[in-house]
């Protein structure tokens, strides 16, 4: 009975540090996934085959579910501002909402060239981010093990 209880109470520490860990690494999950959003637009749209609609139907991603959103909040009658600030409001990139708003905020009426100008624009923002999410999460790795210590270090001394 002892030893499940120990193993229970490392398993608990354990999970506590990978929860921890987890939380710590889920911007650069985040930033990271919107860049690689970014990138697929930005062929989609130097392609110039399909239009942003289209595009924000057809693929798949978090940058692609924002699109649509400001795009559907558009055409029922929204202004730029409002479309995307309601797009960007209950979305899980609260962090990076800044240069989100920027970038969608009059691209429903923006020539193609202006686009790319606001997707380059993003991708600074992005990669800034990313390197602000990176240092985060490098501590991931640091709490992972402290869970797994602690766990380990509390069974010894209850054994």
């Amino acid at each position: 009975m002892k030893t499940i209880g120990l193993l229970l109470l490392f398993g608990l520490c354990t999970a506590i540090g990978m929860h921890i860990a987890t939380e710590k690494s889920a911007r650069l999950h985040r930033v990271n996934g919107l860049i690689r959003d970014l990138q697929t637009l930005s062929d989609q749209i130097t392609s110039g085959q399909r239009s942003l609609m289209r595009i924000s139907e057809e693929e798949s991603g978090e940058l692609f579910d924002l699109l649509h959103r400001y795009l559907s909040l558009r055409s029922d009658s929204y202004s730029e501002s409002d479309a995307a600030r309601l797009a960007i409001e209950n979305h899980a990139c609260r962090t990076e909402a800044e240069p989100l708003c920027a970038f969608l905020c009059g691209l429903s009426s923006a020539s193609s060239d202006a686009i790319r100008q606001r997707i380059d624009s993003l991708r600074d923002a992005l990669r800034k981010a990313q390197k602000e999410a990176d240092e985060t999460a490098k501590q991931a790795k640091t709490f992972r093990a402290i869970g797994v210590l602690i766990g380990a270090g509390v069974c010894i001394l209850l054994l």
